[in-house]
């Protein structure tokens, strides 16, 4: 008998062991190639926002040369009074960097390498640098390209270490220089200016990004060498004699042959993933030359996750389908065996069931998740443990039940139709998917949850069984995660990353239906002295407040944003110049006339603002209108500060 009943619970449990394996691993694999599709269209729009924020910032390293450049003391440094045009020369140069803390050194060369002289950024405080100190650059390599220039032209230098005195700067100083001659009133070659660019202003954005996500940033220059590696002693490698060989070929020697050959693209490999994009490392300002050496230089960013951060990501979905597995595997054996000792006897059966349902019992009420199965009519025959600490009700208050008490009211119809469409037609709708709703527990409360269905028949009933998983938390952490990503951490404001999307949308939409809209940037006047007066803890505090006085200024259909350091900007979708100009005017005195108390010290200060707003004509670029703001500020900032400064619209 034993040999027969064995027999009869194989041909029921295996069949269904297999087919529910089979569901499984397709479910498995094609929840793997959706991760995989998200893995990479997230990393290929990261790359896409970092190419475009290197361009920018390359563009507007351009843009900032052609304004030093084109200043008159220039043109007269090399006049009979050059001395005293000198002096005011220095000056405009220290309150440039100033406004500018992506700059490390300015400097002019005579056309023999000599310094005539030189700015240094100087931690955020320029100096200019004494006679004595200055120094010949005419054996660096980048010197004698920029000497042959003729006007007009600009040149990009390698990114590399600067080197002072003959040897690289301690600590490390990644630097870009863009340089371009200077010609006096009567046109002739007198002199170059070099611009340095802090290349931390590239690179820093990279761990930004990647920090709250999966693998890691990387750059890499046209010979393969790390710009930004995975480890900080790989990079540079190109300016050391003992980093010959620390490349991008040297540690991935398979993808460097793809990566290195082609524009952008994704591979799969075993010694990882990798997301890539080729980007120009010279400025693309339309209308202005550089230098052939910089065109044909090129930049890698690629996107790289290790195959154990791959494995962890895969490893959540495996365990899933496990227990999935396991939960039916043994809901099949509890029912294939009752079949078979049916087929024998009928009392013996009986015995059997009690004795399955106990096992099952045991089974359920010891798993965390809920586990809930009903008849065809949704009606509650089984409720354990888990799904009394899920929802609030104890078997007792649930059996012959309809399920729909556990669910809120808007899904109770869609519920209703889909036993009455099972009835009708034969088959379910939602059986063997994995979803994610809303249940109601006992007190009314809403909670997230998880849930995969499944259906059987048994002596002519069908039952559902659904196994539910509270995800509340979870979802409660996605979300902060989604707000950490959006929102500046000390004010509370958007960030930059949040306000270059907003500001492509709202100038958007001013375009579509041709309202007027404003921009404005506003910046705490003398920050730096706060912070070194009454320490960083006190400045921040005036950043707090300063955040606050925005709010509540400020409309909810305003976009208030902290674009960086103590500077921070407004879009004003339907504001017009005069609108916003009044509402700029009422920040200023109203920050002029409050003050920061910190350890029972009153910190006053200012602020300066710049405007640029957009009434008549629209077919302007973000990039261009950004400038027009800044500009103002920069206006405000070197008229005397605590002022709001209009840019004028310029109509296309």
């Amino acid at each position: 008998m034993l040999s027969f009943r064995l027999k009869r619970f194989l041909t029921f449990f295996v069949p269904l062991v297999l087919i529910t394996t089979a569901i499984s691993l397709n479910l498995y694999f094609a929840t793997i190639e959706a991760d995989q599709a998200r893995l990479q269209s997230k990393h290929a729009s990261l790359l896409t926002y970092q190419k475009d924020g290197i361009e920018k910032t390359l563009n507007l390293f351009m843009s900032d040369l052609m304004v030093l450049s084109s200043q008159h003391e220039l043109k007269l440094l090399f006049a009979s009074d050059g001395e005293t045009h000198r002096h005011d020369l220095a000056n405009e140069i220290v309150a440039f960097m100033e406004h500018k803390d992506i700059y490390d050194q300015a400097r002019i060369l005579d056309l023999d390498g000599n310094e005539i002289f030189r700015v240094n950024s100087n931690s955020g405080a320029p100096v200019v640098i004494q006679a004595s100190k200055l120094q010949n650059k005419s054996e660096r390599y980048y010197f004698k390209e920029i000497v042959a220039l003729g006007e007009g032209e600009f040149y990009i230098s390698p990114f590399d270490l600067n080197i002072e005195h003959g040897a690289i700067q301690q600590p490390l100083n990644p630097v870009i220089r863009m340089a371009t001659p200077i010609f006096d009133e009567r046109g002739n070659k007198r002199a170059i200016i070099i611009l340095n660019m802090v290349g931390e202003g590239l690179l820093s954005p990279f761990e930004k990004l990647v920090s709250a996500g999966v693998g890691k940033t990387l750059l890499i220059n046209a010979e393969g060498y790390w710009l930004k590696g995975l480890q900080r002693e790989d990079e540079w490698g190109f300016m050391f004699s003992e980093g010959r060989d620390r490349t991008f070929q040297k540690r991935f020697p398979e993808a460097a042959k793809i990566v290195m050959s082609s524009e952008n693209g994704t591979l799969s490999l075993d010694s990882g993933f990798f997301a890539y994009t080729r980007i120009s490392a010279a400025p693309t300002l339309e209308g202005h030359s550089i230098n052939p050496s910089a065109t044909s230089n090129w930049w890698w960013i690629i996107s790289y996750v290790s195959p154990q951060e791959l494995d962890l990501m895969s490893q959540v979905q495996r365990e899933r389908y496990i227990l999935f597995n396991v939960i039916f595997a043994l809901l099949f054996a509890i029912g294939s065996w009752i079949g078979a000792d049916a087929m024998n006897r009928h009392h013996l059966a009986e015995k059997q069931l009690m004795v399955s349902e106990r096992r099952f019992r045991s089974v359920t009420e010891t798993a965390k998740d809920a586990i809930i199965i009903t008849d065809g009519d949704g009606e509650i025959v089984s409720w354990n443990g888990g799904a009394t600490y899920t929802f609030g009700y104890t078997e007792s208050e649930t059996l012959g039940e309809q399920v729909t008490m556990i669910m809120p009211e808007r899904y109770r119809e869609m519920h209703n139709q889909g036993i009455q469409h099972y009835k009708e037609n034969g088959y379910p709708v939602l059986i063997d998917k994995t979803m994610e709703l809303h249940g109601l527990k006992k007190d009314g409360e809403e909670i997230d949850i998880r849930f995969s269905l499944s259906t059987w028949g048994s002596d002519g009933e069908h039952y559902y069984g659904a196994i539910i998983h509270d995800i509340t938390e979870t979802k409660k952490l996605e979300r902060q995660l989604e707000a950490m990503a959006s929102k500046d951490g000390l004010t509370g404001l958007y960030n930059r990353i949040t306000f270059d999307t907003r500001i492509i949308e709202e100038l958007s939409r001013a375009k579509r239906y041709k309202h007027p809209i404003s921009l404005m940037f506003l910046d705490i006047d003398y920050f730096k002295k706060v912070n070194d007066h009454y320490g960083h803890a006190a400045g921040d505090a005036c950043l707090i407040e300063f955040a606050e006085l925005m709010r509540k200024m400020t409309r909810t259909v305003d976009v208030v944003a902290r674009y960086g350091g103590e500077e921070f900007v407004i879009i004003l979708p339907h504001t017009d110049s005069k609108s916003a100009t009044i509402l700029a005017e009422r920040l200023r005195e109203a920050a002029e006339q409050m003050s920061t108390i910190y350890k029972n010290e009153h910190i006053s200060w200012t602020i300066s603002i710049g405007l640029a707003s957009l009434e008549q004509s629209w077919d302007i670029s973000i990039e261009s209108w950004l400038e027009r703001a800044d500009g103002a500020l920069y206006k405000a900032k070197d008229s005397g500060r605590n002022q709001v400064v209009i840019s004028p619209e310029e109509h296309v």
